[in-house]
């Protein structure tokens, strides 16, 4: 997911300039709203679907089931995986598909 995101942004950021400070911005808010500073169950059960929208919640989940909890982590952590995964890479199959002539001009 981390390449596949990498290999997107930065087919954005050869696209449009200001993407690596949008980039930079929302990496640093997403520190704050992942739950590695605090554990999900501190998030109102109402509202905990927001986190799923952070593409690191299933990663620290993850982890945090096998490090703390020393199981796996549930079905619903690797299909939200799964899912972040398929969507990263359904969008840069379409960013290079349509970059591809561009993408040495813009460079």
């Amino acid at each position: 997911m981390s390449f596949l995101l990498a290999y997107l942004f930065a087919i954005m950021a050869a696209a449009l300039r200001d993407t690596v400070q949008i980039v930079g911005f929302a990496l640093q808010i997403g520190i704050f709203v992942s739950p590695v500073l605090f554990p999900m169950t501190m998030f109102p059960a109402a509202w905990r679907w927001v986190l799923w929208i952070n593409p690191m919640t299933p990663v620290v989940s993850g982890w945090q089931t096998i490090l703390l909890q020393g199981a796996w982590p549930a079905w619903s952590v690797w299909i939200a995986l799964a899912l972040w995964i398929a969507g990263a890479a359904a969008l840069l199959s379409v960013a290079v598909r349509r970059s591809h002539d561009q993408l040495v001009d813009w460079l």
